[in-house]
């Protein structure tokens, strides 16, 4: 027994001196060629204490886990050459102390085992759950994002013809005038107004009127593009956003919903004034009518009322009214 510790401790002291010699001290010997001979002809600039500070710390935690390991390793190899040894003696029908004291051990790490066991399903458990955990966020996350996506469509959606609403369109105005003016391009606006649309509710009363509201919308967006913004405005007037567009052309597009308009059967429309459910459409153009939001929504609205002035179911233009 006294010969195999010696041959364990022999071991020991050959690992330490060996990690020394072949660790640690060229550890050593490179602090000290840093500190002596490289931080000296440095620029001061270039270090600082708390990067000094990490150096050190790192050579003596590389030289302490190192060591750890090592003596690790030179204890298993002396609990293997122990092992050999009471294994040979209970082959020649002895049973020491030591190998007793081994059994032990191993019931021990036995049950030292099944308890790891027991953890590493328990985490594999947990982790099960986090992972049930984060698909139902994942769920919750996208009804919220569709409950938000709801909910910012309420702000800016007219409830009753699906188009959007005058503060959307109040929004967009200014956003796309600004990008008009950054980029000189042109932008033209619709003021569209029902003919007579007070008369029609009178007569049939005011669900027949949110139809034709309904109606007249769907014609707006069918007959524009689909860059524009087709908007309610309020009552029975709407509005459309034409960016890239100015003068004849956006007159065209404006004949094309009136003629639309015109061209729909409406429910009773015979009993209107004219016989026929039309509207007045007044077109103003950035640049040349206007350079401001308030003064594009004036300007179209100007030429609107002119259509109205004659006899309704006309285009005006703003810059051709006399």
């Amino acid at each position: 027994m006294k010969e195999k510790q010696l041959v364990g401790q022999s071991i020991y002291r050959r690992y330490l001196i060996s990690f020394i010699l072949s660790s640690i001290l060229p550890m050593l010997a490179a602090v000290y060629l840093f500190w002596g001979y490289v931080l000296p002809y440095a620029p001061l600039e270039s270090f600082s204490d708390a990067w000094l500070r990490l150096f050190l710390v790192f050579v003596v935690l590389a030289a302490v886990i190192g060591l750890y390991i090592g003596v690790s390793i030179v204890r298993s190899v002396i609990k293997i050459s122990r092992r050999s040894e009471l294994f040979r003696k209970l082959s020649e029908g002895e049973t020491p102390e030591e190998l007793r004291k081994e059994i032990i051990e191993e019931d021990e790490l036995a049950r030292l085992s099944g308890n790891m066991n027991f953890a590493v399903e328990l985490m594999k458990e947990q982790a099960e759950k986090l992972n049930n955990l984060i698909i139902q966020l994942n769920r919750l996350n996208k009804e919220l994002k569709a409950a938000n996506k709801r909910l910012e469509e309420m702000t800016i959606i007219d409830e009753l013809t699906g188009l959007f609403n005058r503060r959307y369109f109040n929004r967009r105005l200014l956003s796309e005038l600004k990008r008009a003016e950054q980029y000189n391009h042109p932008l033209a606006l619709f003021m569209i107004d029902i003919d007579h649309f007070k008369v029609y509710n009178d007569i049939n009363g005011h669900l027949s009127g949110d139809k034709v509201l309904e109606g007249i919308a769907d014609i707006l967006e069918h007959e524009s593009r689909d860059i524009d913004i087709v908007a309610r405005f309020g009552g029975e007037e709407f509005c459309i956003i034409l960016p890239e567009i100015e003068g004849k052309e956006a007159q065209g597009i404006a004949e094309r919903i009136r003629k639309a308009v015109e061209d729909t059967r409406f429910e009773n429309e015979e009993l209107q004034p004219s016989g026929k459910l039309t509207v007045s459409i007044g077109v103003a153009s950035f640049p040349r009518d206007a350079k401001t939001t308030q003064a594009l929504i004036e300007m179209a609205d100007k030429a609107m009322y002119q259509a109205k002035k004659m006899n309704r179911n006309k285009v005006v233009v703003a810059g051709e009214m006399e």
